[in-house]
């Protein structure tokens, strides 16, 4: 199933928001060439997110990482590989962070079209345990290294 993912190499790096909420910016290549978006997230209870996106331009994406590296808030640029797939009509993410090294991990996310959706996870895809709801997993913590 892998072999027929589609692969994208991200960069995400994180900008300060409010309690309860993310505000991201991410740029992303693969196959079809290169991109770059922002991302506004609110948290509505564990595992359950509103979210916003927008493309944005690269001197925007630009302009705002240099933004979140002036206020100096110890966060870093969270790097990975990600393949998507889709069984079942369930779309998969399995990520493998590579950056920041110290924080290095995998992590499956299962994009649900409404909470009561069971998960079904593919027997090719072991998973040590479930992480949904643990702020250490989150890609915003892990950016903190």
């Amino acid at each position: 199933m892998l072999a027929t993912a589609a692969v994208a190499d991200l960069t995400q790096i994180y900008l300060p928001a409010g309690e309860g909420r993310e505000d991201r910016i991410r740029r992303w290549s693969d196959a079809t060439g290169v991109g770059f978006r922002r991302c506004q997230l609110r948290t509505i209870r564990p595992g359950v997110r509103e979210v916003s996106e927008a493309e944005i331009s690269e001197a925007e994406f630009s302009a705002l990482a240099h933004l979140a590296r002036d206020l100096g808030d110890g966060r870093r640029p969270v790097v990975k590989r990600r393949w998507s797939f889709r069984i079942d009509n369930q779309t998969f993410e399995l990520d493998a962070i590579s950056e920041p090294a110290g924080r290095a991990c995998l992590i499956v996310e299962i994009q649900l079209r409404t909470e009561s959706e069971a998960v079904v996870l593919p027997d090719f895809l072991p998973v040590a345990r479930e992480v949904t709801g643990e702020v250490r997993y989150s890609n915003a913590d892990i950016s903190r290294g």
